[in-house]
């Protein structure tokens, strides 16, 4: 059972994910790099800092040697350079269907040790899944401080439009 709601959590991840970057692509363009004040300066900002994030953690999870460090940041960061909005949406989608096919075939509840805890698969896909969903609010913050509607990402919503 817990497998089975691990994979549902990183499919809603996915789907709100996809419904943001359609949104943002119905918009002006110029808005994904608009500054205005919230957590991050821009949605682009905002998109880097969660490509980043959750390449850490998918590193963590199907790396037994991985060791976050300035270098692996950097590195993913790298990734982001120069990419748009659509190239941002490519690197997400590549991400997180990577991160579906390793929980497909993985323990959600196998267990390792980072930064003095421990943590099960599934508590790191929770994070996952909690963290993009917190930054979906504040992208959706930053657009109507830009005088535009934000989009309905709630988990709820992806539950109900489930067959």
């Amino acid at each position: 059972m817990m497998h089975q709601h691990v994979i549902k959590l990183l499919r809603y991840h996915m789907w709100a994910q996809a419904v943001l970057c359609a949104h943002l692509r119905s918009l002006p363009e110029a808005l994904y790099t608009q500054v205005s004040s919230s957590s991050f300066p821009s949605v682009h900002e905002t998109f880097v800092h969660m490509y980043v994030v959750d390449s850490g953690w998918f590193s963590l999870l199907s790396d037994p040697g991985y060791q976050p460090s300035r270098e692996t940041y950097l590195a993913f960061l790298a990734k982001t350079e120069g990419k748009d909005l659509a190239g941002m949406e490519a690197l997400f989608l590549q991400l997180h269907q990577r991160l579906l096919a390793f929980m497909e075939s993985g323990d959600p509840a196998k267990e390792l040790l980072y930064g003095g805890g421990v943590f099960t698969h599934a508590d790191v896909i929770q994070h996952i899944v909690n963290h993009g969903s917190y930054h979906r609010g504040n992208i959706a913050t930053i657009l109507r401080q830009l005088g535009q509607p934000g989009v309905a990402t709630d988990y709820s919503k992806f539950v109900y439009g489930q067959p």
